[in-house]
């Protein structure tokens, strides 16, 4: 499963963009975290995308749209439903504070609803999953290799045979220095061929894994 989406992305690491307040309008409205659509008061990281796995493999079992989010109050009355109210941790970081009183005023009438109830056609553990995936706190979700090693994908999930996770490391410009190419059609067609390639050819990883560190700057450095 890859999510791909990525109209806005922006690097932000080191000293690369330190200062840029990165975009909380990004990734469609049925699948955006917490933190994007009530504008917490800091900048987010890849665990908006754990929240939308989260989402997606709730769909393998429901096979429609798990969050209602329709409109800006079908997500609200949702995420009350299913997580209730938020810690006051998360409350302070709430940006909206009205999207939080809407919430508040909700939660007196809203019935909560547990993760089984929501798909109870899923297993224990990908209900366990799924709950870690969808939690109010970024910190506490799963990292994407935490999530493969959780026990609903130990069928699918070899540690030993898995080379295409980078957890923790810095982007380097060789990473983005697509962004500098003059963008023609047979340049497009070299990167796309280049992406199926690395996807699905382990010592063409394994080589640009080493170019990755030979030229940090690029390869037009």
């Amino acid at each position: 499963m890859k999510l791909c989406d990525f109209g806005q992305s922006n690097v932000q690491t080191g000293e690369i963009n330190k200062d840029y307040n990165l975009t909380k309008y990004v990734t469609t409205r049925y699948y955006r975290a917490p933190e994007l659509y009530l504008n917490f008061k800091c900048n987010y990281d890849s665990a908006i995308d754990m929240w939308s796995m989260g989402c997606t493999i709730a769909e393998l079992f429901t096979k429609k749209v798990f969050v209602r989010a329709n409109t800006t109050e079908d997500f609200l009355d949702f995420l009350v439903q299913m997580n209730g109210l938020p810690s006051k941790k998360i409350q302070d970081l709430i940006g909206n504070k009205n999207f939080l009183m809407y919430m508040q005023d909700k939660e007196k009438t809203i019935k909560r609803k547990s993760m089984k109830e929501l798909i109870p056609n899923a297993p224990d553990t990908a209900i366990d999953l799924i709950s870690k995936l969808m939690r109010y706190d970024p910190e506490e979700r799963p990292t994407a290799r935490e999530a493969l090693e959780h026990p609903f994908m130990q069928e699918l999930y070899d540690p030993e045979n898995d080379d295409q996770i980078i957890e923790g490391e810095p982007i380097k410009f060789y990473d983005f220095e697509f962004e500098n190419y003059t963008i023609e059609r047979d340049v497009i067609r070299q990167l796309i061929l280049d992406e199926c390639i690395l996807a699905n050819n382990k010592e063409a990883r394994k080589l640009n894994r080493i170019y990755r560190e030979k030229f940090k700057n690029g390869v037009l450095e």
